[in-house]
């Protein structure tokens, strides 16, 4: 099978060193390791094994993140939730520039603010 796609991904330097740690036990990299993910994915037709998330559903755990991410780094507080800070005083909102609805939402999650946290 030839190699010639390419697969980036980002994430934390701690979560690569650790994960670099205990694949090196069995004398492979972590990209012959996501390679072998990939392969094992598609035999099963999904994950190879039974995901399970500590103290609830996937689903449960996506929406809270979504919730953090919108009330810290967009400051939108979720329906139903009162404002945890004093509102922002007229004047204050006025110097402040409003986010756009078609530029790049400031949670950093690369989606337009009309797609993210301005729904």
């Amino acid at each position: 099978m030839a190699k010639n796609a390419y697969l980036g991904m980002r994430i934390d330097p701690d979560v690569k060193a650790k994960a670099e740690a205990v694949f090196a036990k069995d004398g492979i990299s972590i990209s012959e390791a996501a390679l072998m993910f990939l392969i094992a994915s598609l035999h099963e037709g999904g994950f190879p094994f039974a995901l399970t998330v500590p103290g609830g559903s996937a689903e449960e755990l996506y929406e809270e993140q979504e919730a953090i991410v919108k009330r810290e780094v967009c400051g939108i507080d979720p329906p139903g939730e009162p404002s945890k800070e004093a509102q922002p005083s007229s004047e204050m909102l006025s110097n402040r520039k409003k986010q756009g609805r078609n530029e790049l939402c400031n949670c950093g999650s690369g989606q337009k603010y009309k797609r993210c946290c301005g729904r």
